[in-house]
């Protein structure tokens, strides 16, 4: 009877182990796919008046693009960051960065590997590195 229990609990004890390194392999995999260097890579269109305004981010940090049509105002959300697009010019966390041809159909804003890149009519006005 002694023994029948040793081999039991020596059972049980290899199969928690057994499962939890399963588990912990699953869920490294799953942190990869996500948020590889190469996943997790989120965009957002608008449309604000006659401009489009698109955001492309990488990573799984929080993201969002919001149109504010009674300013003529998008607004991107990067981690703690809030980037607003106007009609003639780029602003992140209330200072200015960059200025925007009133003109432009098109603007873009991306962040990839730490850097925040826009772009105007397909030509880029400002590259910058981002902290998270």
């Amino acid at each position: 009877m002694r023994n029948a229990t040793r081999t039991f609990w020596g059972i049980l004890i290899l199969l928690t182990a057994l499962i939890f390194i399963a588990g912990c392999v699953l869920i490294e995999g799953c942190c990869k796919m996500c948020c590889g260097p190469d996943k997790g890579i989120q965009s957002a269109t608008t449309q604000v008046g006659p401009r489009s305004v698109s955001a492309t981010v990488q990573g799984c940090s929080p993201f969002s693009l919001e149109s504010k049509p009674q300013t003529n105002t998008a607004i991107v959300i990067l981690n703690k960051h809030e980037l607003v697009v106007e009609k003639a010019r780029a602003t992140l966390d209330g200072k200015e960065l960059a200025k925007i041809p009133p003109a432009a159909a098109k603007v873009e804003v991306v962040y990839l590997a730490g850097k925040l890149t826009i772009t105007a009519d397909s030509q880029e006005i400002l590259t910058m590195p981002l902290k998270k």
